[in-house]
């Protein structure tokens, strides 16, 4: 066997291992993944890499088709070259040893961590292979695409999406390489699955609920409770139902000292109009789409059949289960109610003041008895409300 026959066969080898390699290598992105690789990695030659790729990617079954049809004339034209100096059976081992470990073995694995920037730099020669065989390789690429239907990358349930955070956030080597710490994760798992969750699991319950009775008079006494919860929108209740929503601001202005009705305060604000029931089993999607469509903050809990209040939830609870953690302000205090739901701890919250509102009240109210209340119609001439 002449030198140059042995210059030959190195070379169909190393093109072998190409087409085995780059058949792996380019094979393994879809055009959707080359596209992320483009839009969002942070690696700039990375990005180029798959930019550069992009265009050979998409002809699909026709690169397919090049790079097998491609790999299998070299290795064809391998077994023929090295016939003759490889006769028998030492000889096909030696042709087949050269073949897998050299054609297919040692390729593959480099390209496959190696993909990128393999792949790009192989562009033009590829490109030219895709020349040469085309008038085989496109009929039957045509046939492909006619009989399996276009590509698709990967899809993803919502499981499978949770699942694959967990692996990227708990794998130092893959956190490493993606970035993603922890509260990463609980915040992406949280944003998949709270539209599932049920309100029962996130609601604040009734007896952690501070709300005041329709018949209520806004004494002395009832405003130092409404300071003291810290609470800006109140549930007002009757026969057990929540009838109203009382927002603080609507008590500005409107002194202890003029023991008004608080149902007074309420026809004013058409606070019975600020009241939406949900059911328990309803899911919290449904809840915060009804938050932004009618602009509301609080919605009532109610049992499906009678109705009566079973507690509240707000848009704070449902950010809740998206954080998974709990918002927790400079004035709350949390008391663990045991575990209510699968995703966090129930926490009932509370309000702790550095200081006793009532106390605050009488020193800062006045001392002579207080005018006539103004009209408490909206837009009246006080212009208070």
């Amino acid at each position: 066997m002449e030198v140059w026959q042995y210059i030959i066969a190195a070379v169909l080898v190393a093109l072998s291992g190409l087409f085995s390699g780059l058949n792996l290598g380019l094979m393994s992105f879809a055009p959707e993944d080359l596209r992320i690789v483009v839009e969002g990695s942070p690696d700039e030659s990375e990005r180029r890499s798959a930019a550069k790729i992009q265009p050979l990617r998409k002809t699909g079954n026709l690169l397919l088709c090049t790079l097998l049809l491609g790999n299998t004339l070299v290795n064809a034209a391998i077994a023929t070259l090295l016939a003759d100096a490889t006769a028998g059976v030492l000889g096909m081992f030696i042709t087949t040893g050269l073949i897998v470990v050299f054609g297919e073995i040692v390729p593959q694995s480099v390209c496959s961590r190696y993909a990128l920037q393999i792949g790009a730099a192989s562009v033009p020669l590829v490109w030219l292979f895709v020349g040469i065989t085309f008038v085989v390789a496109y009929p039957i690429a045509k046939v492909l695409d006619w009989a399996l239907g276009g590509e698709m990358s990967a899809v993803y349930t919502k499981n499978e999406l949770k699942s694959l955070i967990r692996i990227n956030v708990e794998d130092p080597q893959r956190v490493k390489e993606s970035g993603l710490t922890p509260e990463d994760g609980k915040l992406l798992t949280g944003a998949l699955s709270f539209k599932e969750e049920l309100v029962e699991g996130a609601m604040t319950p009734l007896d952690a609920v501070f709300s005041l009775p329709e018949e209520t008079i806004l004494d002395e006494d009832t405003m130092g409770r409404i300071l003291k919860s810290g609470h800006t929108r109140i549930p007002v209740t009757s026969e057990g139902k929540a009838v109203a929503i009382l927002y603080a601001k609507d008590l500005v202005g409107v002194g202890f000292e003029r023991n008004l009705a608080l149902k007074s305060v309420l026809d004013a604000f058409d606070a019975y109009k600020r009241v939406y029931n949900v059911y328990e089993k309803t899911s919290l999607g449904d809840c915060f789409a009804l938050c932004k469509r009618e602009r509301r903050h609080l919605l009532v809990v109610v049992e499906k059949i009678s109705k009566s209040l079973c507690g509240i939830v707000t848009t704070e609870d449902i950010l809740e289960e998206i954080l998974q953690d709990e918002i927790v302000g400079d004035d709350d205090q949390y008391i663990d109610q045991g575990n209510t739901s699968s995703m966090r701890p129930g926490l009932a919250r509370q309000n702790s003041k550095a200081y006793d509102p009532l106390v605050l009240m009488r020193q800062l109210s006045p001392r002579r008895a207080p005018p006539d209340p103004p009209s408490m119609a909206r837009g009246g001439p006080s212009g208070e409300y």
